[in-house]
């Protein structure tokens, strides 16, 4: 058994956990727009470099046919960059509810984000089969439904006890009156939400590259494909 694939799957969750803390250390002096906008700039410099240094000797894929795929098909290119814009949508309206409420509660918030995902990738899966009979998806079993219930239960529970110690003499009520925690809660909100949209267009993505160019062989092609 091949433990590569689950190592880089732990580093990638560990990695992603911190980018709210990054946040909130970044946002400090900067506003969240400009250090998401600079932060995703970085990301895609680096992914591009990396897709240049993994194809070079490959003649199986390169980015130039890559690009070639995507002008070819309109759904898969729009669908990943409107994944990319919405992504950036996402951290940076995260990181401008910081200014607004508890980082921590917001935070709380926006990681219910993989429950929303669930729902989405469902919803937005697309069929790269080729066939012309459209297949019937899956329904969404009661099951999910309740552990999704028990999850967003649970960051109400976790969100509501970190208001409440920082209400101090001003009560827990009055704080989620407060306009302020509100505009957070919402910021907060659309942050999880365009993260879990972001993600299903981004497996579309994935499936589409993929689709094109599975049958490339080596770690190195499967790397490039990531």
């Amino acid at each position: 058994m091949s433990y590569l694939p689950v190592f880089f799957m732990l580093t990638s969750i560990f990695l992603y956990s911190l980018f709210p803390l990054v946040g909130v250390f970044g946002t400090v002096e900067v506003s969240g727009f400009a250090f998401a906008g600079l932060s995703h700039f970085l990301s895609a410099i680096v992914s591009v470099a990396g897709a240049l240094w993994l194809s070079r000797q490959s003649d199986c894929y390169s980015l130039t046919s890559l690009v070639h795929d995507f002008s070819h098909d309109r759904i898969a290119l729009r669908q990943a960059v409107t994944s990319g814009v919405v992504n950036y949508l996402s951290h940076a309206f995260l990181f401008v509810s910081f200014a607004f409420m508890s980082k921590a509660s917001a935070t709380v918030v926006f990681e219910a984000w993989p429950v929303l995902a669930v729902f989405f990738l469902v919803a937005l899966a697309r069929d790269f089969s080729g066939t012309t009979v459209k297949k019937r998806r899956d329904p969404i079993g009661a099951r999910v439904y309740f552990l999704s219930l028990v999850a967003f239960l649970g960051l109400v529970v976790i969100m509501a006890g970190d208001l409440n110690a920082m209400s101090g003499t001003a009560g827990f009520t009055a704080v989620m009156y407060s306009r302020d925690v509100q505009v957070g809660l919402v910021l907060a909100i659309l942050s999880a939400v365009f993260m879990a949209y972001s993600v299903a267009l981004g497996r579309n993505t994935r499936v589409f590259v993929e689709h094109r160019y599975g049958n490339c062989e080596g770690k190195w092609a499967e790397l490039n494909r990531a």
